[in-house]
């Protein structure tokens, strides 16, 4: 990895599940302010799925990163 910063960013294939969360958070908020209709039943439970499904996801890559740099570790010529 060029930079130690890029383990700890989250993958580019997280970005449609933060989106649908952020769309999520801002319908809740117009709803409130009753700038739009109700659009779900309860958005903060919807929220906190994509929030802990965000979460799954970093996590899995996080660790996929980590195994990723212990085999380039164990396999680099010394």
């Amino acid at each position: 990895r060029a930079n130690r910063l890029s383990l700890f960013l989250p993958a580019a294939a997280q970005i449609p599940t933060a989106i649908i969360a952020l769309g999520t958070k801002a319908a809740d908020m117009l709803s409130q302010k009753g700038y739009v209709g109700e659009l779900l039943q309860r958005p903060s439970e919807t929220i906190e799925l994509y929030l802990y499904f965000f979460i799954l996801a970093y996590l899995i890559v996080f660790a996929r990163r980590i195994r990723e740099i212990e085999a380039a570790e164990h396999t680099a010529p010394k």
